[in-house]
């Protein structure tokens, strides 16, 4: 019950994050380990049994900006991950690394691969949800994620990872 509970909050969440502008409450430098973990835990919270391997370094760079809506960002990019397969749960993957002056975060999944051409439309509004085994609101996580990663002046990019599953790759701004 509570688990249903939390899911349709965060479809409410969501709904009102497409329509109206995102913004950041600060630009302070955060964790990306602390970002990742958390959004993490809201997925178990939500009822996700899927299996999150996290690669990630104790000497990652932060980022600048607000740590809840970069949260929420990653829970709806590691959510669309999840939702990557049939009836079975899949295995997740999210590695940090540096890149320069940015942070790049992959995410990865080796559920089935996107029907064609599903991965260039998966952050546009209107675009198509992912797989069989969809969450419910999946087909809003893709645009709340990249609208929040915008804001965040980062990008995001998804990739068929063949021949299983899909990676979906955030660059983020190192923090000064």
């Amino acid at each position: 019950m509570v688990a249903g509970i939390a899911r349709l909050a965060l479809v409410v969440s969501d709904l009102h994050d497409v329509s109206a502008p995102i913004e950041t409450a600060s630009r302070e430098a955060t964790s990306v380990a602390a970002i990742i973990g958390a959004a993490r835990e809201a997925l178990e919270d939500l009822g996700a049994t899927n299996r999150f391997d996290l690669e990630l370094s104790d000497d990652a760079p932060e980022v600048p900006g607000d740590r809840a809506a970069l949260t929420r960002a990653f829970t709806h990019v590691m959510r669309i991950a999840a939702a990557g397969a049939g009836t079975e749960p899949v295995d997740v993957t999210v590695r940090a690394l540096h890149d320069g002056d940015h942070v790049r975060i992959e995410v990865s999944d080796n559920g089935e691969p996107l029907p064609r051409g599903v991965a260039a439309t998966l952050f546009d509004p209107f675009g198509q949800p992912r797989g069989r085994g969809m969450i419910v609101g999946a087909g809003v996580s893709g645009v709340v994620a990249a609208r929040v990663i915008a804001a965040h002046r980062g990008t995001i990019t998804a990739d068929e990872a063949l021949p299983h599953g899909l990676t979906m790759t955030i660059r983020l701004p190192v923090a000064a």
